[in-house]
Order: C-alpha cells, then structure tokens, then sequence
C-alpha cells in the first residue's frame, strides 16, 4: 500500500487482514491517523505482527527524526507503537538503516531495491520521444533523473554545467522528473535563464520510459543531498552510462571510486571537473564501467529476490 492510499482501503486491511504478510513503506505507518485507529485492533487481530517494515526515503526519516509534519508528541506516540508491535523492520541501505534506528530498538536487517535489469536492457532500446529528440539536435547531453525536489540540489547540476558549457558549446542537460515543488521549478528556470542556458537546459517532465535517454548520456549526474537508493544509478551501471555522483550520506554501499566518478555534496566545482575529466577521457571509463555493471548485478530482482526469500525462510512464519 502507498502513503496515498484510502481511509476505506486501509480499514479494509485493518479490519480483514487476510494476508501471510504486508511489505509496507515507512510512510503507511507513519501515518499517524492510521495508527491511532489501528490501536483498537492490535489485540484482537494482531495486525502489525504480519507487517514487515521498509525504510526507503532519507529525508523521510530525517523528518520524522525531529518531528515530522506529526509533531513531536505525536511522532512519539506513532514510533513508540511501531517499535512495540513492528519487529520485522528492513532499510534499503546502511545509510538509512542508520537513521531508522535513531529512535528505533529493534535490529533493521539491510536488503536492497532492486531492478530488473533484463527489462532494463529491453525498454532502453525504444525510441527517444520525438520533441526531446529535436530539442537535443543530435547534441551529446548529461542527464539528471530525479523529481524537482530542493533535496535533488538541481541547482548545483545546472551551475556546474553553466561553467562546463563555456568551453564544450555541443553540450545539454537533460532533467527528468515530475515536477514535485513548483515554487523550486520556477528558481530553477530563473537559474537557467540568468545563465544563458536557453536551450540548452532541457526539463522533459515525468516521462514514462527515461531508458532510452540514458543510455544515450554521456553521463548520468546525481547531484543529491540525501538519497535512500537511487535505482536511475543501478539502471545506469547496466546501460553502461557513466555515473557522477554526490557522496551523500550511506552512498558506498553501492557507488566508489572505482564504479563511479565521486564528489563531496554541495561541490560544485568537484562535479565540473568530474565533467570535464571524463569528456576530456582522463579517466579509465573502460575500468570503471566494467566494475560498475558487475556492481549491478548485485541489484538484479534475481539477486534481491533470494535474499528476500532467505529473509522471510529464516523467521517463524507462524508470527504472521
């Protein structure tokens, strides 16, 4: 279930719980009005004892850490009850295993997203969308994946590529993503523009299949302040698209220097040069992309798949 999920959906699940198990996001159980009407049914159905709980989203947590859009008090209740009937807890990363148990007793086993990369491989030989194909002119382009978010820094992508365009005139920047703040987007169309970038700074919106555009990218740029697991990274590996990325917090779990070309978060000047060092081919990309597939397939659904299997083998079934 989704944090968007139905009040009627979610009574339907409280009140018939007729599953082995949920796997449910942080957000469905944070959710304080829920857990506030579930409290009548914990004894008689045991509901929660059959929720496996998954922590995905950085910020999220951090949020919730000082208090959330619950409030304090309330944030206390809701994590004091998830903490009490919750034992079966996961992080997508040791990153963010850490910050889920800021406030939280109980172990939190690490098990990754996933992709699919067959269907990966399979979806990225469509066709680019015929307007983003006119309007990158047959330029070669970096792309950012990534919803329009402060917490993207997309600023710190467009800034970088300001400076990098200078000398590399062929150059665009693709941004990909639905638009999540609008007040955020319009900054970052005053950015562009203030910097000469008409044209040259393409936002595409939320598109159904990205796929293609990546695996035509000189590069993928993650410009992020925080990340829980950014899969348009994985996807990346197994395009064989070179990756720039933020360190941000929990990153080397699943990017290094030898699968990828690292900055420090907020270093505009680190993401330049990175820029410039692999157009300019003072890299080993051959090097770095070979280690960064084999590091994909670690998050292949096959891979993934079985530790999940294992997860849910080597606990007594019967708690469900």
């Amino acid at each position: 279930p989704s944090s968007a999920a139905s009040d009627v959906y979610k009574r339907q699940l409280i009140t018939n719980p007729k599953f082995d198990y949920v796997v449910a996001s942080q957000e469905v159980i944070s959710d304080f009005p829920l857990i506030r009407y579930c409290q009548s049914f914990f004894k008689k159905a045991e509901v929660y004892k059959k929720f496996v709980l998954t922590y995905h989203n950085t910020v999220t947590l951090i949020n919730q850490s000082f208090g959330g859009s619950l409030g304090k008090r309330d944030f206390k209740i809701a994590m004091k009850i998830r903490n009490k009937y919750i034992t079966k807890q996961i992080a997508v990363s040791p990153g963010i295993k850490k910050l889920a148990q800021i406030d939280n007793p109980n172990t939190v086993t690490v098990i990754s997203e996933c992709i699919d990369m067959k269907d990966v491989l399979v979806k990225s030989k469509s066709g680019i969308a015929s307007k983003i194909k006119a309007d990158l002119e047959d330029c070669p382009y970096f792309i950012v994946l990534a919803r329009i978010s402060p917490v993207k820094n997309l600023k710190l992508a467009i800034n970088a590529f300001a400076k990098f365009e200078v000398k590399y005139k062929n150059f665009k920047l693709v941004i990909a993503g639905r638009v999540e703040y609008p007040g955020y987007f319009k900054e970052l169309l005053e950015l562009a523009g203030s910097l000469n970038l008409g044209g040259k700074v393409i936002f595409t919106g939320e598109i159904e299949n990205p796929l293609p555009l990546l695996k035509n990218a000189k590069a993928l740029i993650c410009s992020s302040d925080y990340e829980g697991m950014p899969l348009s990274i994985v996807e990346s590996m197994t395009l064989n698209t070179p990756v720039i990325s933020s360190m941000y917090p929990g990153y080397d779990f699943m990017i290094t220097q030898e699968n990828s070309l690292l900055f420090l978060c907020g270093d505009e000047e680190g993401l330049l040069q990175n820029m410039i060092n692999l157009v300019d081919e003072k890299v080993d990309i051959k090097d770095i992309l070979l280690k960064a597939n084999k590091t994909a397939q670690r998050f292949d659904v096959s891979t993934v798949g079985e530790i999940y299997h294992n997860y849910f083998r080597t606990r007594n079934l019967t708690e469900y």
